[in-house]
């Protein structure tokens, strides 16, 4: 048997907020980090594992997702809100498992815990790593989604990851914006690559963010910095 603390002041609770591209390793990350340290008694907060509820045992992958990805995704959206929100009213060391690569949603999502010690953790892989990361993903995928949904999905997403292969081996890639094939290529690149900033911690100068410390789990600060940089570098719009 573990002993865990006694909660009741959240001045003596952290919160863990994951940072990094889809398929980068954040869940395995933070599931190790939970079973490494029982004694904290971590609640994992993330969409995934809200969509993992949603499936039934024992039903064919068809029955489980029956309905459209997006509209799943949806709600398992709205009920994380929901939970997030009541969270940080009760004192408990929790991790926010999702993508967090924007500046603006992670000040909103930690505002309400502004007692917590709050730590970023930032998953960044270099590019080829994250493209194997995300085959195995979808591999993965494929055996709980009905073949529909992951086909739609597949094609924007993959092709995103052999974006950052590519650019990994030096190549400059130049994406052509058709509004009508590739305009979930177009958003999903824009959002990932041109508004991704990773992190600070609010001791660094002209941060304006919430954190007591951020840590860097695979590639370190400057190296991360690097690869994206060279991701919006490479952007070229036509």
């Amino acid at each position: 048997m573990v002993m865990g603390p006694i909660f009741t002041d959240p001045r003596d609770c952290e919160v863990i907020m994951m940072v990094g591209l889809p398929a980068s390793g954040k869940t395995t990350w933070a599931e190790k980090w939970v079973k490494d340290h029982p004694e904290k008694r971590y609640v994992l907060l993330g969409t995934n594992l809200i969509l993992d509820q949603m499936r039934v045992p024992g039903l064919l992958r068809r029955n489980n997702y029956g309905e459209r990805f997006d509209l799943l995704m949806d709600r398992a959206t709205g009920i994380f809100n929901i939970l997030l929100s009541r969270a940080a009213n009760i004192p408990r060391n929790y991790i926010i498992d999702q993508t967090n690569v924007y500046k603006n949603a992670r000040k909103r999502k930690l505002k309400p815990f502004a007692d917590y010690q709050k730590i970023a953790v930032v998953v960044f892989p270099k590019p080829e790593e994250l493209k194997i990361r995300s085959d195995k993903r979808f591999t993965e995928m494929g055996k709980e989604v009905p073949p529909d949904a992951v086909n739609k999905m597949i094609g924007v997403i993959n092709f995103f990851f052999l974006f950052l292969y590519l650019l990994s081996a030096g190549f400059k890639f130049i994406i052509s914006l058709n509004l009508q094939s590739s305009y979930g290529l177009f958003i999903l690149i824009m959002a990932v690559a041109a508004n991704y900033v990773l992190p600070k911690s609010k001791d660094m100068p002209h941060s304006d963010e919430y954190f007591d410390q951020v840590m860097f789990v695979e590639l370190n600060q400057g190296e991360s910095q690097k690869y994206l940089d060279q991701m919006k570098q490479n952007l070229v719009y036509i």
